[in-house]
C-alpha cells in the first residue's frame, strides 16, 4: 500500500522514496489497484486509506442533508400555499365541473 497524493504523487510503503505518476496512469492505478513500481522497484498498490473513505462519507452525508432540507422547505411552501387558499373566500360563482362533481356525487 503506498502514500496517496490527490495530484499524482505517492509515497513508497516500503523505502519512503516520493515520487510522481503520470495522471492518466495514476487514475488507471487507483480505480483497478493495479500494482506499479516504485523507483527502487517496491510493488506499490494505490488504496483509499480511512480517512479518504469517511470523507467520501462525509460529503454525501453532507449532500442528503442537503436534499431533505430542500424536500422540508417544498413541503413548507406547499402546506402555505393550501393553508391559504383553504382560508380563501370561495368564489361566488362555482364552476360547471364542480356543479357537475356534485351532482354526480348526489
Amino acid at each position: 500500500m503506498s502514500g496517496l497524493g490527490n495530484d499524482g504523487v505517492v509515497t513508497c510503503y516500503k523505502c519512503g522514496m516520493t515520487f510522481a505518476l503520470d495522471p492518466g496512469f495514476f487514475q488507471l492505478c487507483k480505480s483497478d489497484k493495479r500494482t506499479f513500481y516504485c523507483p527502487n522497484g517496491h510493488g506499490n498498490v494505490l488504496v483509499e486509506n480511512d480517512q479518504d473513505k469517511l470523507r467520501k462519507e462525509l460529503e454525501a452525508a453532507k449532500l442528503e442533508i442537503l436534499n431533505l432540507r430542500k424536500r422540508v422547505e417544498a413541503a413548507r411552501s406547499s402546506e402555505e400555499f393550501w393553508k391559504e387558499r383553504a382560508t380563501k373566500e370561495p368564489d361566488s360563482k362555482p364552476s360547471g365541473k364542480i356543479s357537475q362533481k356534485r351532482e354526480i356525487d348526489r
